[in-house]
């Protein structure tokens, strides 16, 4: 038998054979070079990456330190508004609109006409300090 195939198979197992060596040589660095960016590439995409979720991280703490503050905050400006309501007797009376109080420190007293402000203003004045403390 006659092998008339055996240099087509030689030419097609040969892949640079039909280039010269300046193209192979290129080809082969355009390769490396391409190998190289791709790894640098992941590696600075990854690092990036990582950097971005640790900032993020790190500012989402910050905004909830800050948010449980102003939360805290607020509590604390609840509390003493429902503590000088509690305190203060004449808020009290408005509340439940008892109105006729015995009290000269009331709002409105039975016999006597409703307060100005500036009658007001002259009797708490004279009261004691300790009338108005929150605690």
């Amino acid at each position: 038998m006659d092998k008339p195939h055996v240099g087509a198979i030689r030419r097609s197992v040969s892949f640079f054979r039909p280039f010269s060596l300046k193209q192979r040589l290129i080809s082969m660095f355009v390769a490396i070079l391409l190998l190289v960016c791709i790894g640098i590439g992941s590696f600075f995409f990854l690092s990036a990456r990582q950097t971005l979720r640790k900032a993020t991280i790190a500012g989402a703490g910050v905004n909830l330190g800050y948010l449980m503050e102003n939360i805290e905050s607020r509590m604390l400006q609840c509390e003493e508004l429902s503590n000088w309501i509690l305190v203060n007797r004449n808020i009290e009376r408005v509340l439940i609109r008892d109105y006729s109080s015995d009290d000269p420190g009331s709002i409105t007293t039975v016999t006597s006409k409703p307060r100005t402000a500036l009658s007001m203003s002259i009797y708490c004045a004279h009261r004691s300090a300790d009338m108005y403390s929150l605690f």
